[in-house]
């Protein structure tokens, strides 16, 4: 995470107190001190594109951004009041089982999750186009809208939270910026009523296919194994066809 340094002015009580511990200071404060601190400013390599008027950001954040407070919020539809909000209701289980999928996957080394999650904010995000980097200023943007990715975030963190390595784990992401509340909402519609799930006849003759050729890498490193124990070479050593 990349930092930034800001100027701020003392008040004059913090001068006095700040004084009076002059031995332990290199020389004596001002009457109106500057000092710099440093705010949440990250600092990400991106992609601009540009969708009719639609700014978009392609970049990547690690679940340490997402765990970084008030990164991001989630505006839930609540039907029992009058609410701006959109989200559907956390599925705790899906979450859950995301989770346990993210924490085999790190423990063997595969941890996969292409997917990316899409945030909006109503503010400008600074683009360098010469670095192809964005700044995020956290005291600015306040929080990212999560319009599309609940599930994932939620996913991620509870991860995180089992297993800390996962904090380095990156999630692909779109920002959105410049969008106003009625537009993140439109686009919500957009992205879940519009995608179409996989037809249930192409999904099993996937999983047909996956689990034949599954059946014939098994075989195949049965018989690497003994050709191996004989000294008589390995896979390579073997011409399997692959009925399509």
């Amino acid at each position: 995470m990349a930092f930034e340094w800001r100027q701020i002015t003392l008040p004059p009580y913090i001068t006095a107190w700040a004084n009076s511990l002059n031995p332990f200071l290199c020389t004596n404060l001002r009457e109106e001190p500057q000092i710099y601190w440093r705010p949440n400013m990250i600092t990400r390599s991106a992609v601009k594109i540009t969708q009719g008027d639609l700014t978009l950001y392609a970049t990547s954040f690690k679940v340490e951004h997402l765990l970084e407070k008030d990164f991001y919020k989630i505006e839930k539809l609540d039907t029992s009041e009058s609410s701006s909000g959109f989200q559907r209701v956390l599925d705790k289980a899906r979450a859950k089982r995301l989770a346990n999928y993210l924490l085999d996957g790190w423990k063997d080394g595969d941890a996969f999750l292409p997917t990316s999650i899409l945030l909006a904010t109503d503010k400008p995000i600074p683009f360098d186009a010469e670095k192809k980097e964005i700044k995020i200023d956290l005291e600015q943007i306040k929080s990212f809208n999560v319009v599309d990715g609940q599930h994932r975030i939620e996913g991620l963190i509870q991860a995180a939270k089992d297993n800390p390595e996962i904090k380095e784990f990156e999630i692909p992401t779109n920002i959105a910026e410049d969008l106003d509340e009625i537009s993140q909402m439109c686009h919500f519609l957009i992205v879940n009523t519009t995608q179409k799930s996989v037809d249930k006849s192409v999904e099993q003759q996937i999983l047909s296919r996956l689990s034949s050729m599954i059946d014939i890498e098994a075989h195949i490193t049965e018989m690497d194994s003994k050709a191996s124990l004989k000294g008589r070479g390995s896979r390579g050593t073997h011409n399997y066809k692959l009925s399509q």
